[in-house]
């Protein structure tokens, strides 16, 4: 099992538009075989988001699908900054 955790600052006026986008973004990744462990604004127009996946592939897949998303880098504060992204391998 594999957690994903992603980072990221929006745009101070795209609250509306950025949860639009993510109810569909969310659905995308379980339809990937993500689950949602976490979806929070940790500070001012700064989320967190954390999945469980089964493998580091799905990692590394959904990764470049999240990076590549246009419609969600419109609603970033900082595109060129994009995501931070981290996997957490968890062993059983």
């Amino acid at each position: 099992m594999v957690q994903m955790l992603f980072q990221y600052q929006i745009k101070e006026h795209f609250h509306v538009q950025y949860k639009e986008i993510m109810n569909d973004m969310i659905q995308t990744m379980q339809s990937y075989g993500a689950s949602l462990a976490l979806w929070d604004e940790h500070e001012k127009n700064k989320f967190i988001e954390v999945y469980s996946v089964p493998t580091e592939a799905y990692y590394y897949a959904l990764k470049k699908k999240r990076q590549s998303s246009e419609i969600f880098l419109q609603c970033l504060e900082d595109p060129e900054q994009q995501i931070e992204c981290l996997a957490i391998k968890r062993n059983r």
